[in-house]
């Protein structure tokens, strides 16, 4: 007897650029804005999941390895299977290799997990949040992720901050990866934040990005009391990456809230939610393992009283996952939108673009993430290297 079921026939990768390749800095250096992985899985009813993979760093290298794990590794694995059964499929995939659980390895399971959990939604008709286990809210809060790259000031800054609110957004993050050495000069950092908080007013949430610098945990916590005073939402990356024993200690001593998550893959991040090292976990759906992973997690956290709010710095397609995984979850708030700079990837990738409206975006209520791809856009930006 024939098999009734959707059966997956074809994946592909597709390396995309962003728009702004290269940035220069004031010192003149290019700064390389990075790049991502696009994933399309085909079935033999005609439909189309899509899902995306990060391949950030070195240009060739990332797309490459992320294209070859996808279309030489895992393609086979899952060609004549039930992308209704993503969580097996995960699996299946993820027991292929150890090399699964390295970077670009898990990047490239991210975008085959959120590709199949698209097609699950679209097979069964429903939305992605409603494949995650049900949608708590029909729109969410992005918050501006404020440009690190173009202003060439603190001033310049400032007032770009004010100009994203002006767009529309309550919540606003500023980096300070363009100004390095936060905390070398506490006191004139300060000021700045000040002069940020009171450039937006107390009734927008601010956050704060440092760049995982070397600094001893002491002066981070010297640094976080005097931060409390702005009530911020959370104090980003302030420390080495993957050093938990150190955000421990910092989560304990102040009142601050302290978030970190983003470069992490699965592994690393669950132990941070076990030991509780920070407040605030903010995944990449990109690299985490995917959308589907990504809500194991929050649900991990939700479990342990840590706030969830999505990472992203990708194209579109990633924030319609970080839409559809912030409405699933019972605690959901914010998620981050990549403001950064002007980018076709953001912009114009989808043909129907997410509704942005009074401070909220919409979550698709069409099946799967609820977005098709501009093919013409795609061509225009492919990395063809």
């Amino acid at each position: 007897m024939e098999e009734d079921y959707v059966k997956i026939i074809d994946m592909k990768a597709t390396p995309i650029l962003l728009e702004a390749e290269t940035v220069k800095l004031p010192t003149g250096q290019l700064y390389p804005a990075g790049g991502t992985c696009l994933v399309e899985i085909k079935t033999d009813t005609g439909l189309t999941g899509i899902g995306e993979s990060d391949a950030g760093g070195p240009w060739g290298e990332a797309f490459i390895a992320v294209k070859a794990f996808i279309e030489n590794a895992f393609k086979p694995l899952i060609l004549g299977e039930d992308p209704t059964n993503y969580r097996s499929l995960w699996d299946k995939i993820h027991d292929y290799s150890w090399y699964v659980d390295t970077g670009i390895g898990m990047s490239a399971l991210s975008g085959v997990d959120m590709a199949l959990l698209d097609l699950a939604g679209k097979s069964e008709g429903v939305p992605a949040c409603k494949v995650l286990g049900g949608c708590y809210r029909n729109r969410v809060r992005p918050y501006a992720s404020h440009p690190f790259i173009t202003p060439a000031s603190y001033e310049e800054g400032i007032k770009d901050a004010v100009t994203q609110i002006e767009k529309g957004f309550t919540a606003v993050k500023m980096s300070f990866t363009k100004f390095p050495n936060f905390g070398e000069n506490l006191n004139e950092d300060i000021k700045y934040v000040k002069k940020v908080r009171d450039a937006i007013g107390y009734d927008i949430d601010l956050m704060i990005s440092d760049f995982a610098p070397p600094r001893p945990v002491s002066k981070a916590i010297s640094m976080a009391r005097r931060l409390e005073e702005f009530d911020l939402i959370f104090w980003e990356e302030c420390l080495p990456r993957g050093d938990v024993e150190a955000y421990c200690q910092l989560s304990a001593a102040v009142d601050l809230p302290i978030e970190a998550g983003e470069e992490m893959t699965n592994q690393m991040l669950r132990y941070f939610i076990f030991r509780r090292a920070v407040d605030v976990i903010n995944p990449d759906v990109t690299h985490i393992g995917g959308l589907s992973e990504a809500k194991k997690l929050a649900d991990l956290a939700t479990a342990m009283g840590i706030k969830t709010y999505p990472h992203q710095f990708s194209s579109a397609v990633s924030m319609a996952a970080n839409v559809h995984l912030v409405a699933s979850m019972p605690d959901g708030d914010l998620c981050e939108y990549r403001t950064s700079y002007p980018d076709a990837s953001m912009d114009e990738l989808l043909l129907k673009p997410l509704k942005f409206d009074k401070g909220y975006i919409e979550v698709p209520n069409s099946p799967g993430l609820g977005i098709e791809l501009n093919k013409e856009v795609v061509e225009k930006i492919m990395w063809k290297g």
